[in-house]
């Protein structure tokens, strides 16, 4: 007999694909048009291949991560800003090539990724790739998750794990053991699965530290890390500032402008992430606030300069972005739907 939790679901219960995606196969022209509009809750996707288009997707939910077993035909993404700012993702993407391989772009910079190698992807930031015919596992998680079990700061954005080390080897076993199990895993493993996989995860990701660091001291990378927490912790302060942050952890000016020198200085990083938690609160078809609120809630006094950086920004106006919520959406919109719930919802 399966025991019932108080969510109402048996903990003895087989965790298997999530019911928009269960047991379908996506083919041809049609299939190509539904597969574009589901993932479009996370990027923009191109094909050569509509007429003999194949898609299979399972997504299966283990808490805090999510997971995505893929399989499709050669197709190009990309995650644009604005398709940052729909999604609201703050998580890394971490995908296995069980076959398959893809090229990526991070800036000017090419990434290249093969057959049982592992890429790593910060959805918070811009990215594009062209992949080969695939079969790939992805795993969602939430950055705090991750970074918070790291010792000090690292740009992860485009990395790529090989098999040159044992953690890696380790993890890439795992996790192809993990994309041969999903369709049999239990709710009651689910915790037990994302403490092994993320214990397996830092210590593959603490050797791309040591080889990227060259021996440098990581106290200022760790740092600049607190202060970020703290500064997305803390937006709706109206004493957020240089001043407020030099003095809370003891670092001058001059060092703190070197923590976001890439982000165009800590003034600038505090408004975009004030302005994309407005945008959020916006969309958010639940948040009864008004647009004033919104803006004073996160940290602007001014509801004038407000809507003038929110429209430079996004290119629309806050009440454009509240009005669009309340609009029909779109037949391909509702069939993506769960998907695009979902993925907020990790973390």
């Amino acid at each position: 007999m399966t025991k019932q939790t108080r969510h109402g679901k048996h903990e003895d219960a087989i965790l298997g694909p999530r019911p928009s995606w269960a047991q379908r196969r996506l083919t041809d022209d049609d299939g190509w048009h539904a597969w574009k509009a589901r993932v479009s809750a996370v990027c923009d996707v191109e094909t050569d291949c509509t007429r003999s288009f194949r898609a299979d997707m399972g997504l299966f939910d283990l808490g805090c991560i999510g997971v995505q077993r893929i399989a499709t035909v050669k197709q190009r993404y990309t995650r644009s800003r604005r398709r940052i700012v729909d999604s609201m993702l703050d998580h890394y993407l971490v995908q296995l090539y069980l076959s398959g391989g893809a090229t990526g772009f991070i800036g000017a910079r090419e990434m290249k990724v093969g057959p049982k190698e592992i890429s790593i992807f910060d959805l918070t930031r811009t990215a594009e790739s062209e992949e080969q015919e695939a079969d790939v596992l992805a795993l969602l998680i939430p950055k705090d998750l991750l970074d918070d079990e790291l010792a000090h700061a690292c740009d992860l954005h485009g990395s790529v794990m090989t098999g040159n080390t044992v953690p890696f080897e380790l993890l890439r076993d795992c996790l192809v053991s993990l994309s041969e199990r999903l369709p049999r895993i239990r709710l009651r493993d689910c915790v037990t699965i994302v403490d092994l996989v993320l214990a397996l995860l830092v210590p593959a990701v603490r050797e791309l530290q040591v080889e990227a660091s060259g021996g440098r001291d990581h106290s200022l990378e760790l740092t600049a890390l607190r202060v970020r927490r703290h500064i997305l912790r803390n937006l709706s302060l109206s004493e957020l500032g240089p001043t407020y942050l030099s003095e809370r952890f003891a670092v001058s000016r001059t060092q703190l402008h070197r923590y976001f020198a890439k982000d165009g200085g800590v003034t600038a990083w505090i408004r975009t992430m004030r302005l994309r938690r407005c945008f959020a609160d916006l969309a958010d078809s639940s948040c009864g606030m008004s647009i004033r609120r919104i803006a004073e809630k996160n940290g602007f006094s001014c509801g004038a300069h407000f809507s003038r950086l929110f429209t430079r920004t996004f290119g629309m106006t806050p009440s454009s972005v509240r009005e669009q919520r309340k609009q029909s959406v779109s037949q391909a919109l509702a069939d993506n739907h769960h998907f695009a719930e979902w993925t907020r919802s990790l973390g």
